[in-house]
């Protein structure tokens, strides 16, 4: 928001481990805050980011392996949820018309899409049927709320698999 750059990545943590580290830069590429967050959930303690996105009030979202986030504007922790140690959060996208976030996930490499209010309020799922072979990446909405998802599949998902590792 107002030329802002967000960013999340993953940081060593203060004792093992990764945490999240989201950070909010000014238009000259100075840090206006940051945050670095993680949890026990995490057996392994790598709770590395997957995506971020942005609200037109400027709170920013933050999913990835274990958690899902939500900051205010000037960097407040509102919100943190437990999504699943194994259900990693890998795309992220906020429908400002409607109010609503939308979490794509991989879960055990199938897609899973969860949407939410925006105080992340779970709404519904949508998660496919066919097992095993599909690998979400990202999740897009466009100027009428429709929903997009991308990523990789060995089935045929949605036509007739190539061979090998297919985009969908």
């Amino acid at each position: 928001t107002n030329g802002s750059l967000f960013v999340t990545n993953a940081d060593e943590g203060n004792f093992y481990g990764y945490d999240y580290f989201t950070a909010k830069y000014d238009t000259d590429g100075n840090l206006v805050w940051g945050r670095q967050f993680g949890d026990t959930v995490d057996p392994d303690n790598t709770d590395y980011p997957g995506a971020i996105a942005v609200d037109a009030s400027g709170n920013v979202y933050v999913t990835g392996h274990v958690s899902l986030l939500k900051y205010d504007s000037s960097g407040n922790l509102l919100r943190s949820l437990t999504i699943s140690y194994f259900n990693g959060g890998v795309g992220l996208a906020v429908d400002n018309t409607s109010g609503f976030v939308y979490m794509l996930q991989n879960n055990n490499f199938e897609i899973r899409l969860v949407k939410y209010d925006l105080d992340l309020n779970e709404l519904w799922v949508r998660q496919t049927s066919v097992w095993g072979d599909e690998v979400p990446t990202a999740v897009a909405l466009d100027a009428a709320g429709n929903i997009y998802l991308t990523g990789g599949t060995m089935n045929s998902l949605y036509g007739t698999n190539s061979g090998g590792f297919d985009i969908f």
